[in-house]
């Protein structure tokens, strides 16, 4: 894309900002700073409201899906690629906390600047080869499916006299606010796929992605640019930072080396496939049936999900989207820095919650109070779980617990007496809902 048209589209996100910014409206001042939530203007009243989303993660969590759900059904390209859905969703959780963040604080919408996982997928655009006309798409489409829920949200929690207003400043704000995003990903974009069209990983990055995708190609034409064996077995596994400024680049690829054990030529080989700016793919693969991965000391910056081992180009395929599910799982649990997530220990969980919004019904159908985030209904739940995982047995939990067989009984008691069901007469459901509970707590 040309100097001007960089050039242009600037010069149009500042001439939104100016313009929210020289407009007399009630509750604006002339510095462009809102006035404080609650300051007696009805156009103020959605700042108010922004201050107490903010604090609420559901809300984003569930608008992020409405968002997500709307930008792979109508923008072509992004299609049910599932990597791709979970970089979509985690880019618009940030932004929607950075929009809410803002608006509360009544900072100037063109001081927005793209976050880490914004960053991350827009390098995964450029790496699917999807280009601007794309990404504009995403971010227009992005608004219309945030402004769509936000007028129900303020139709839903303010009074009838202040919706008009509300609607109008709200909507010169997120104008200018989506207008400086677009600016900044569009620049971001530019300035990856520079850097990528120009590097040597290129080529390799595009026959992992056809691989990936089932896409028509020859193996051995494969290993040839890939420079690894794919007729074998492979475990696949991804990284990640715990934090906005955790796992660099450079530092998940020192620590892959250095965790996934690969030391003896000829036998094992690793491959390693950036995901974005923020996380990175990997591959061990060996000749015969792979041992066990040992435990990986990760330290606090970074997290680990592990596929189980596959054979041959569709292991190679299976393993790695096994490795992102369980990140999936690991992200939404809120898994803590230094932890290694397998597929094995939560692919119930995975499946189950690839529709998150129904996973939560189905966790308070299943478990009604049992569910809520507080110390006694978690007790309540690991509690409930060991007993239906050993059989039902009052003594064998208690043991597993470590406290007295009453205690046991109480609880369950408890349980049945809060509930108003039989919970041991649905051992599966009941489980599978147990299980689904920390990724619907988050």
């Amino acid at each position: 894309m040309s100097e001007s048209s960089t050039a242009g589209r600037d010069a149009a996100g500042r001439g939104t900002a100016d313009r929210w910014r020289s407009v007399d409206r009630p509750g604006v001042v002339a510095d462009g700073r809102l006035r404080s939530p609650g300051a007696g203007s009805d156009a103020d009243a959605w700042r108010a409201l922004a201050a107490r989303l903010v604090a609420e993660p559901e809300w984003r969590d569930r608008l992020a899906i409405q968002v997500t759900d709307a930008l792979h059904r109508e923008v072509e390209g992004l299609g049910r690629d599932s990597e791709l859905r979970d970089a979509t969703r985690a880019s618009t959780e940030e932004n929607l906390a950075m929009f809410a963040g803002l608006a509360s604080r009544g900072e100037d919408p063109s001081a927005v600047r793209l976050g880490a996982a914004a960053m991350g997928y827009v390098g995964l655009l450029v790496r699917r080869r999807l280009d601007s006309a794309v990404l504009v798409q995403v971010y227009r489409v992005a608004h219309g499916a945030f402004w769509r829920a936000w007028t129900e949200t303020l139709h839903a929690a303010l009074p009838p006299e202040a919706i008009g207003p509300a609607l109008e400043s709200s909507a010169t704000y997120m104008f200018a606010f989506m207008d400086a995003l677009t600016a900044h990903a569009l620049r971001e974009h530019d300035e990856q796929r520079a850097r990528w069209v120009r590097s040597p990983e290129a080529v390799r990055a595009e026959t992992v992605r056809a691989l990936l995708d089932g896409d028509p190609i020859d193996p051995r034409a494969a290993e040839s640019r890939l420079r690894h064996g794919l007729e074998r077995h492979h475990v696949g596994f991804v990284l990640w930072g715990a934090a906005p400024d955790a796992g660099t680049p450079a530092e998940l690829e020192a620590l892959a080396r250095r965790v996934a054990g690969v030391g003896r030529p000829g036998r094992e080989a690793l491959l390693l496939h950036p995901l974005g700016r923020d996380a990175l793919a990997g591959w061990v693969s060996t000749p015969g049936a792979p041992d066990p991965l040992p435990e990986w000391d990760l330290g606090p910056r970074v997290l680990a999900a592990v596929g189980s081992p596959g054979l041959g180009v569709d292991g190679f395929r299976r393993t790695h989207r096994e490795a992102t599910g369980a990140r999936r799982v690991a992200m939404l649990a809120g898994a803590d820095g230094g932890s290694r997530t397998a597929w094995s220990a939560v692919a119930p969980a995975a499946l189950a919650s690839a529709d998150l919004d129904h996973a939560r019904r189905f966790v308070q159908e299943q478990l009604g109070p049992v569910a809520a985030n507080d110390p006694r209904a978690r007790t309540w739940a690991e509690t409930l779980r060991v007993h239906l995982e050993h059989g039902c047995s009052v003594r064998t939990t208690a043991g597993l617990l470590g406290v007295h067989e009453n205690t046991v009984a109480n609880r369950l008691n408890r349980v049945r007496a809060a509930t108003g069901r039989d919970l041991e007469g649905r051992v599966t459901d009941v489980l599978l809902a147990l299980a689904l509970l920390p990724v619907v707590r988050g």
